[in-house]
Formats: C-alpha cells, structure tokens, sequence
C-alpha cells in the first residue's frame, strides 16, 4: 500500500482510472470503508478525497 500511495503522491499513476466512488472529507470515511466492507458488484475503489 506505501508503495502505491507513493507512486500516486509523485504524480505516476492517475487512481481516478480505478475509483468507482468518490467520497470528500473525512467526514465521508466511514461511509467508505462500509462500503469497502459490503463489497457492491460495482465497486471497484472508493476514494476519499481531504483538502489540505
């Protein structure tokens, strides 16, 4: 997971090609993760968007 969250942070690789949901805030992670946890058949990733 570091290894992909870098290659991500250094601009490598686009993960809006592999997010099927898109979640803003930290206020929207627990939603995410029960979605991860019920595992839709259309999940793919979900995306947790935090403004800096």
């Amino acid at each position: 997971m570091e290894h992909q969250a870098g290659v991500v942070m250094h601009g490598r690789m686009d993960p809006s090609l592999m997010a099927t949901h898109v979640f803003t805030g930290f206020d929207r992670l627990e939603e995410a993760l029960l979605l991860m946890k019920k595992k839709p058949g259309d999940l793919i990733k979900p995306v947790v968007l935090v403004e800096q």
